[in-house]
């Protein structure tokens, strides 16, 4: 009965070590997610900060087309702003696409951020639990069959305790 208790405890105690090793490695997971969400975040922002101003370039642009007179004169004028306006347009296009894109990578790296921090604090908690029955879970002496205290047990390798099942031989008792 001992050795069933001190192999299970055994067991425990490897797959506390497992899950430590996890805990370990999506902690680092986590911070590189944190990471990605920051810098996305921060080049949404540089993104939509250079959408703005192209947005207020082309509106001043376009108060100057509309306030050039409308002769012969200013022909030039007009067709060269007019191509101006068509440009600025263009660019704000690709700068919209620019955005969209650092806005759903941003929601891409919030979901992963989110799917690690779920999977770590699942591994945290079934260490906790774990932890908590490795310290429930307290060997039986043979002999009196009541739980030995932690600072009683004594671990033995399987030949030992082969030998100690066998030393009645020895002794003329049986154990």
């Amino acid at each position: 009965m001992h050795k069933k208790q001190v192999a299970g405890t055994d067991l425990i105690m490897d797959d506390i070590k497992t899950l430590q090793q996890q805990i370990k490695t999506y902690r680092y997971r986590v911070q590189v997610a944190e990471d990605d969400v920051k810098n996305a975040q921060q080049q949404f922002t540089i993104q939509q900060q250079q959408l703005d101003s192209l947005i207020s370039y082309q509106s001043e642009c376009e108060q100057g087309f509309l306030s050039l007179p409308d002769n012969a004169f200013y022909y030039a004028q007009r067709r060269e702003c007019k191509l101006l306006l068509n440009h600025i347009e263009g660019v704000i296009d690709e700068q919209q696409h620019r955005v969209e894109n650092c806005y759903h990578y941003g929601e891409q790296c919030q979901q992963q951020w989110q799917q690690q921090s779920t999977i770590l604090d699942d591994y945290e908690t079934r260490l906790k639990t774990l932890t908590r029955h490795k310290e429930s879970v307290a060997p039986i002496d043979e002999v009196t069959e009541k739980p030995i205290h932690k600072s009683q047990i004594s671990y033995k390798t399987d030949k030992t305790i082969e030998t100690d099942r066998y030393s009645w031989i020895h002794v003329g008792k049986e154990i």
